[in-house]
């Protein structure tokens, strides 16, 4: 037979080999007992699956008594070692990379948030514009005008006063008004002032009207309704003024002619149209009177 370590042909009943040394063994007659199972790997993760590792070899004879020609069995090979397994690397979806859902969100709300500030910004500038600008109801343009209107009533009021004092001179000085040229002369400067009033009036009271063309400005309205009769009233006035004037200058026309003048009906005219401004002239206080509290009440 041979021996199993260095294969040297020695005889059947040797019980050592004659070159190594190493304990023969005859072969067993009974059949070789069933090989040992490899020991289970780790299951690998899916998809891959490691190759299961080959069974480790034959447990080797026990060495023979120590000896002068003794020589130890050299050591076993160790069993392989499974490779560990390893995680497959994340998959790249389509949103890798993308910015975290609570970021993204707050950005979206600020710029939502941002929209809707410039939004009412916006919204304020036009309702600004509308009211205080384009007078949304009007308001602003009965402001305007009543503001313009008074203005010229207030230089009416001063060229009033001019009409007043320049006829009060004239029945003062009735007496030295010998010819028409020294009536004239008296008259003309008075209906220069009348003649300016109408004008300031006539202004005025166009302005006024055009308050009443408005939507939505009823106080206003009232008030430049009361401030129109005050403009009738002073219309009046100076009507009146002028027709006196007219009367006195055709009586001085006549004497001059040569033909006789009723003296006293020239006095019972002059009676008449002192009493007529006096009576217009209550009205118009009157007048200014209610139209001055109704601008007061209306804070206009």
């Amino acid at each position: 037979m041979e021996c199993t370590q260095c294969g040297t042909e020695v005889p059947d009943d040797s019980q050592f080999c004659t070159n190594c040394g190493a304990q023969l063994e005859k072969p067993p007659e009974a059949p070789a007992p069933p090989p040992v199972p490899p020991a289970q790997a780790p299951s690998p993760p899916p998809p891959t699956q490691a190759a299961a590792p080959p069974p480790p070899p034959a447990q080797a004879p026990p060495p023979p008594p120590p000896g002068p020609a003794a020589q130890a069995p050299p050591p076993a090979a160790p069993p392989p070692v499974a490779p560990a397994p390893v995680a497959p690397p994340p998959a790249a979806g389509p949103m890798a990379g993308a910015t975290p859902a609570g970021k993204k969100s707050k950005k979206a709300l600020w710029a939502v948030i941002g929209s809707l500030l410039a939004l009412l910004v916006v919204a304020a500038i036009v309702v600004v514009l509308v009211v205080f600008v384009f007078g949304g109801d009007d308001s602003g343009k009965a402001k305007d005008l009543m503001t313009r209107a008074d203005r010229i009533m207030e230089a009416v009021s001063t060229t009033g006063d001019q009409v007043g004092e320049g006829v009060n001179d004239l029945l003062t000085s009735a007496d030295d008004l010998a010819t028409a040229e020294d009536f004239e002369a008296a008259a003309d400067p008075i209906r220069a002032d009348t003649k300016k009033a109408r004008a300031e009036l006539e202004r005025a009271q166009n302005l006024y009207k055009q308050i009443l063309a408005l939507d939505g400005v009823e106080k206003y309205k009232e008030y430049a309704n009361a401030v129109l009769d005050v403009v009738d009233l002073d219309l009046a006035q100076v009507a009146e003024v002028d027709q006196f004037l007219d009367y006195i200058s055709r009586q001085f026309a006549l004497e001059a002619s040569g033909q006789t003048v009723d003296v006293t009906a020239i006095s019972n005219r002059t009676s008449a149209f002192i009493d007529k401004l006096e009576e217009l002239s209550s009205e118009v206080d009157a007048a200014k009177d209610k139209a001055a509290k109704i601008k007061a009440d209306n804070n206009l």
